[in-house]
Formats: C-alpha cells, sequence, structure tokens
C-alpha cells in the first residue's frame, strides 16, 4: 500500500478550473441539493443552455490525472476485504486500473462513486478488477443519464436519482 501512499513533503494538488454559475443556477443547484423538487418551469432555456455549458466544459477537462484516482484507489483500500498486499501489488493494481479507467473525468473519481462501490452488494466488498471498475464507473461519465453541474469542484445532479442507473 505505501505505492499509492506516499505522497512528496512538497507536493502541490493542481486545482481544477471550474466554472462560475450565474446567480440563478446557483440558487437552482442550492434548491435541488436541499431537497426542493424541480419543475418543468423550473428549466428555462436560459438554464439550460448555461448547465449544458457547464457539462460541455466538463467533458473537455480531460482524464483524471493518475494521483486522483491513485488516491481514489487508497481510500478504497479501507471499504474492501482484500486490498492490494503489498506497494509492488498495489502499484501493478493501480497502473492496470489507470491504463483501463484513466479516461474518465475526474468528477468520475468521487466519494460517492466509491461508496456506491462498496455498497453495491457482494462484489462491491472486494478489490476491483479494472474491467469491473470500468463497468461500474462508465453510468457516472455520461452527461446523457444526468444533467451534471460542476460547482465549487464538486459535481451536482440535477435529478432526485441517487444512482445513474436510475435516472
Amino acid at each position: 500500500m505505501t505505492a499509492i501512499a506516499k505522497i512528496r513533503q512538497n507536493a502541490v494538488a493542481q486545482a481544477a478550473a471550474h466554472p462560475v454559475l450565474s446567480p440563478d443556477l446557483a440558487a437552482l443547484a442550492d434548491a435541488v441539493r436541499q431537497g426542493v423538487p424541480m419543475l418543468a418551469r423550473d428549466l428555462t432555456p436560459e438554464r439550460v443552455a448555461e448547465a449544458r455549458g457547464v457539462v460541455t466544459l466538463a467533458e473537455t477537462d480531460g482524464p483524471a490525472p493518475e494521483m486522483l484516482i491513485a488516491a481514489w484507489l487508497k481510500k478504497l483500500t479501507a471499504l474492501v476485504v482484500n486490498p492490494p498486499a503489498d506497494a509492488t501489488e498495489s502499484a501493478n493494481k493501480t497502473r492496470a486500473i489507470c491504463e483501463i479507467c484513466g479516461d474518465f473525468p475526474a468528477g468520475v473519481w468521487t466519494p460517492e462513486t466509491r461508496k456506491a462501490w462498496a455498497t453495491q452488494g457482494p462484489q462491491g466488498k472486494f478489490w476491483p478488477a479494472p474491467a469491473e471498475l470500468y463497468a461500474h464507473l462508465l453510468p457516472y461519465s455520461s452527461p446523457c443519464i444526468c444533467a451534471v453541474v460542476c460547482e465549487r469542484g464538486r459535481y451536482l445532479r440535477l435529478s432526485s436519482a441517487s444512482h445513474p442507473s436510475s435516472a
């Protein structure tokens, strides 16, 4: 596990550039976050156009950095019964997952997706194979499943569904 856990002393994370939402869309996002139901009349053409622009920007962010993926996997080790046993195995499994899942944007590698892996039933208690993790994360990477607004470095679903496949 030390291959994932080692962080250089003077390492600085590069902050992702996230769009600033208009006050109107920010208020709508806050209302949705607080559980206020959204009606069709709430989706004005201006709000929809702005949300689509934000989603397009989120799509063009490019793949997540390997350090982010490694950090996500490191936190997964506490949630599974068979994490990598040593630094070599950890590094090899992390490289394999980065190779298969490395094209996903940073918005996919969140605590919510990690929790979704761990709570999916019997499969979630084990360390994922790269193909299994790819299949698990794929619905979260598609903006067609649900509109996503990137705000303050977090992704907010404009849907009451807790999992993309139920949207």
